[in-house]
């Protein structure tokens, strides 16, 4: 099977139900002001109009009527990904107690899925090198250079799953960036692969000695046709990887 399989209409109508059934958490993901916001969330129903989807309130942001979502849930094997859009939002009084706000947002016509297994992070094998460099801002603002005011941090990839990665650099990013952060990443994954350009977000920062250990979560790489090519790209890579170490585990073994 693809490292992303685009699934049929009768496949999405499952999708659908078994999210709402299994009461599965959501991942709403959207561009605001050259960043990206992450939103948890719930799909609760499913009519005519399109999907009731209630959104933890656990943040002041809001969503607005045609603005462009993506989505995300882990059900059983696979993680499944699609875009939407807001129709509708609440209409009468908002209760200010409620933990929750609730959207129509239109049904998708098209969902694609990645096998769980693409989501375990998967070592680098000490015989494969995977480097990245990174930057405040998003990935279309890489600088020119490094320097004091746009300064570039570059490092190992030390770990990689298709949501995200480990890395290790210099001790002195510390100073620099903090848990939460928003940075664009240009991904090497290894001779003759095309770079990959992604945004990320800081989960955690660790110092060690005089090296950093920093992890990343991708945003919004599931969100454009190109980000897609590179999710599935990077998915294969963490396969690799896998396999690789199954294979090194064996040969101990033996």
């Amino acid at each position: 099977m693809p490292n992303l399989q685009e699934l049929n209409g009768r496949q999405i109508e499952q999708a659908i139900h078994g999210v709402i059934s299994d009461n599965v958490p959501v991942t709403v993901t959207f561009s605001l002001a050259g960043g990206w916001v992450v939103l948890h969330a719930r799909i609760v129903k499913k009519d005519a109009k399109g999907l009731l989807l209630s959104v933890s309130r656990d943040t002041k942001l809001e969503l607005h009527p045609e603005q462009r979502i993506g989505l995300s849930f882990k059900l059983r094997h696979y993680k499944h990904i699609f875009s939407s859009s807001v129709l509708e939002t609440p209409t009468g009084p908002v209760d200010d107690s409620a933990l929750t706000s609730q959207f129509l947002i239109a049904g998708p016509t098209r969902m694609q899925r990645l096998q769980r297994r693409a989501y375990t992070r998967a070592d680098v094998p000490s015989n494969k090198i995977v480097r990245a460099s990174f930057w405040l801002g998003g990935p279309d603002n890489e600088p020119l250079s490094s320097t004091p005011t746009t300064p570039v941090w570059a490092g190992k990839v030390t770990n990689i799953s298709a949501g995200g990665f480990q890395l290790l650099t210099d001790a002195s990013a510390c100073d620099e960036l903090d848990t939460g952060d928003n940075v664009g990443v240009r991904l090497l994954l290894g001779m003759g692969d095309q770079a990959v350009f992604t945004n990320a977000q800081i989960r955690y920062l660790e110092s060690k000695d005089d090296k950093a250990v920093i992890g990343f979560q991708f945003i919004g790489l599931d969100q454009t046709p190109e980000g897609r090519e590179s999710l599935s790209l990077i998915s294969s890579r963490v396969s690799e990887f896998q396999h690789e170490a199954q294979r090194q585990d064996r040969q101990k073994t033996a």
